[in-house]
């Protein structure tokens, strides 16, 4: 017969309510109890019904985290600093990817909440507010993050895209440069925006016009990045200096220029959003935002415990963490050169 927690309790040599303690995650059990209770659990070879537990605790001791992009590297390295929380808490994680696509953001709402999932963290693709404000209010959790989006009485953890975008901008407007390609993401995505609006502010901040500055094209990934590069660079007169938006944009203009010789910064300057500077792809340090999604991704799975700790009690206001980034100077801008510069080579 499967073995049952009595099973257990009897091997360790305590009391059914101790290891039920110890396997809903309360602290307060004594190490030696918890570590006869361990090797007990091996030796019967039990293995908790998740169902009757979830029963009997109304909870599933899950948390759904839906991203944009699951290949994206930054969600990644958030989910796994979310999981190295939760996971402390015997939390598991159940990730889904909406694809930029609203729709199927819905989709994934509705299949967490009939899993009845403890709580959501969310990167929102900015329809689905009303659903996720109802399953806030009818006492699910909801954690934002990455992006700015008003979800009543949510938590929310973001960084500050606009102030990141015009920080990009400013150091190419300072060093001269005036014919500017900018690399953004999907025409769906909130933070591409902001950080897009951040580049038009700053050229604006300077007397400059966008229109008249700025050449844009609209890439998800490194192999869009390169062919909207080639598409940029094919132009005349060609651009002295390109922003990409988020990392993958700034790696895949990096494996255009190698590919076609271009020189950084002596054919065009650079400036991007990173998330770690990457010797083997980046010969010289890039002029950069740096990304913490770590950072990002420990605060998320933070506030959820938390949230989930006082639920059913009266909860402090929602929080709002912004992470200001500040730009590092790297060796990939350069001041624009003057047409006798360029005859002198």
């Amino acid at each position: 017969m499967k073995p049952t927690i009595r099973d257990v309790a009897r091997a360790a040599g305590v009391s059914v309510s101790t290891v039920s303690r110890h396997l809903n995650g309360n602290r307060g059990v004594n190490p030696i109890s918890v570590a006869k209770i361990e090797k007990a659990i091996k030796e019967c070879g039990y293995t908790p019904n998740a169902a009757a537990r979830s029963l009997k605790s109304n909870k599933t001791y899950t948390i759904g985290l839906i991203v944009s992009d699951i290949a994206n590297p930054f969600f990644m390295h958030a989910a796994k600093s979310i999981e190295d929380v939760i996971s402390q808490y015997n939390y598991n994680l159940i990730i889904c990817g909406s694809n930029e696509d609203w729709e199927k953001e819905l989709k994934c709402l509705r299949m967490l909440r009939e899993k009845c999932v403890d709580g959501i963290i969310i990167s929102p693709t900015g329809k689905s507010g009303s659903l996720l404000t109802d399953l806030n209010q009818s006492g699910m959790p909801v954690v934002v993050i990455d992006r700015e989006y008003d979800i009543k009485d949510a938590d929310m953890i973001i960084e500050d895209n606009r102030a990141s975008g015009c920080q990009l901008a400013e150091v190419l407007i300072k060093n001269g440069h005036r014919r500017i390609a900018v690399l953004k993401g999907s025409s769906n995505s909130i933070t591409s925006k902001q950080r897009f609006e951040g580049v038009c502010s700053a050229v604006r901040q300077y007397g400059l016009d966008p229109d008249q500055v700025l050449i844009t094209e609209n890439c998800n990934d490194e192999a869009g990045a390169c062919l909207s590069s080639e598409r940029i660079f094919s132009m005349e007169p060609k651009p002295t200096a390109l922003i990409a938006l988020n990392p993958r944009l700034v790696n895949g203009f990096i494996m255009y220029a190698n590919k076609n010789r271009i020189r950084i910064p002596r054919d065009v300057s650079l400036t991007g959003i990173v998330l770690k500077q990457n010797n083997v792809i980046y010969p010289n340090p890039i002029t950069c935002i740096e990304q913490t999604p770590d950072e990002l991704g420990y605060k998320a799975g933070e506030l959820i415990i938390k949230r989930l700790s006082l639920k059913g009690k009266n909860p402090p206001a929602p929080a709002r963490y912004v992470f200001e980034k500040k730009l590092t100077i790297g060796e990939t801008v350069a001041k624009v050169r003057s047409k006798s510069d360029s005859k002198d080579e």
